[in-house]
């Protein structure tokens, strides 16, 4: 005996999936709007401020926006990693930006160009989803989330011929 599905849950089904999709949208075009970007902690250097594996939503500001104990990401030189520090100090002649972990006995070992290292301003963070972020960015996690969006299009494509 076939089990037949409500004519408004299948309905419901579309809500939900056009609800995620333009969300997910919505997401995409104000991080663009806003020149918004997003990193990933994954050390404890800010700790208890960041915690570890949090998702830092951060802003691109001129360097004379820039102020003292503002939080900022950037990017290590011939690296590819990034760094969430504290602005210890800011030499504004040379426009260098020495830098510290919360968490951390001294300042990092070398200072910051603004021009060359800099990416940007910490304005709030998001615990946890900063391992989801980070995970999704390696191999794994992009082949889960592949699998995840056939999953669901073929689950939504079942339904629609049921």
């Amino acid at each position: 005996m076939k089990c037949k599905v409500p004519s408004n849950l299948k309905r419901l089904d579309n809500v939900i999936l056009m609800i995620l999709l333009i969300g997910f949208l919505v997401i995409i075009l104000f991080f663009n709007w806003y020149n918004l970007s997003a990193y990933s902690v994954i050390s404890t250097s800010m700790d208890p401020t960041i915690p570890k594996g949090s998702l830092t939503i951060n802003q691109e500001e001129t360097f004379k926006e820039l102020d003292d104990k503002d939080i900022i990401t950037y990017k290590l030189l011939n690296s590819e990693v990034f760094i969430t520090h504290r602005i210890t100090s800011i030499d504004k002649e040379t426009e260098m930006i020495t830098c510290k972990g919360d968490a951390n006995e001294v300042v990092d070992p070398n200072d910051v160009s603004y021009s060359l290292q800099y990416k940007s301003s910490v304005l709030f963070y998001i615990p946890y989803l900063g391992y989801i972020a980070y995970f999704a960015k390696t191999i794994y996690g992009r082949i889960l989330l592949i699998t995840l969006i056939m999953v669901l299009v073929a689950i939504i494509y079942k339904k629609k011929k049921a």
